[in-house]
């Protein structure tokens, strides 16, 4: 059964207007409330003890261990996880993925990443800012996993890490068949983010803008739908998607 969360997102004229009338995803009190929760949860060494993986994580491990296989790669795996928050994916992989090591850097907001970089020696997780100066070599994958739609060029940087890694990996994206991307701020109604009023400009992304902007920059391997995460959007269910790519970057 799928899990449908309440209406959060209210459009607006453009992305000025959306940041405009938000705080962001650096205001103080939710950098810090992400903080402390990390600091008392270590999400990077949780170990599963359930039998059961949530979609996320399975599409998660599926994607990963295809690209070790196209890759050739049976040693490491140099991943760059871009809004990758505080790394719990890099747990899954290293508990389900035995087999491989992981060098895992998250790029993240500056704000997010400085405050997160003491946890790197206990996380084995490097923290960056999301400029692209910081993307100093090629990685063999770059995940984006819900973060691609809180980017104010999405488009651009996609455009980018297909020149800094050989696979791209875009995880729980909300896209929706009109013709231009849509601008919104998401207001979060439960949890963590509601109990500091948080709220950020979102997109909801254009099918065919996001299908044009695939054909530039790789061959799609496969794609996916999430039955289990579906948003609401002006009365309509939006089930988010996934796709696989192999960029244009010389692998050789």
């Amino acid at each position: 059964m799928a899990t449908s969360r309440s209406e959060t997102f209210f459009r607006k004229a453009n992305w000025e207007q959306a940041q405009h009338e938000s705080q962001g995803y650096e205001a103080t009190d939710l950098v810090t409330a992400l903080t402390t929760r990390a600091e008392l949860e270590h999400p990077w060494s949780q170990v599963k003890d359930q039998l059961y993986l949530q979609a996320r994580e399975i599409e998660l491990l599926n994607a990963l261990q295809t690209v070790a296989l196209l890759s050739g790669n049976s040693q490491t795996l140099d991943v760059a996880d871009v809004g990758g928050g505080n790394g719990y994916m890099a747990a899954v992989a290293r508990q389900f993925m035995p087999s491989l090591q992981f060098r895992w850097t998250v790029f993240e907001s500056g704000s997010v990443a400085n405050s997160y970089q003491r946890f790197e020696p206990e996380a084995d997780i490097f923290w960056e800012e999301n400029s692209e100066q910081n993307f100093d070599h090629v990685f063999d994958v770059a995940i984006i996993s819900c973060a691609l739609h809180y980017i104010p060029e999405p488009h651009t940087l996609l455009n980018f890490l297909s020149t800094t890694s050989r696979y791209l990996l875009l995880m729980r994206l909300p896209l929706v068949d009109d013709p231009a991307d849509i601008p919104t701020i998401q207001r979060p109604s439960d949890g963590l983010y509601a109990t500091v009023n948080a709220q950020w400009p979102a997109w909801f992304l254009s099918r065919s803008r996001f299908d044009d902007c695939l054909e530039e920059v790789g061959d799609v391997i496969f794609r996916w739908t999430t039955p289990t995460e579906v948003w609401q959007f002006e009365g309509e269910p939006i089930m988010l998607e996934g796709v696989l790519l192999k960029t244009k970057v010389d692998s050789g």
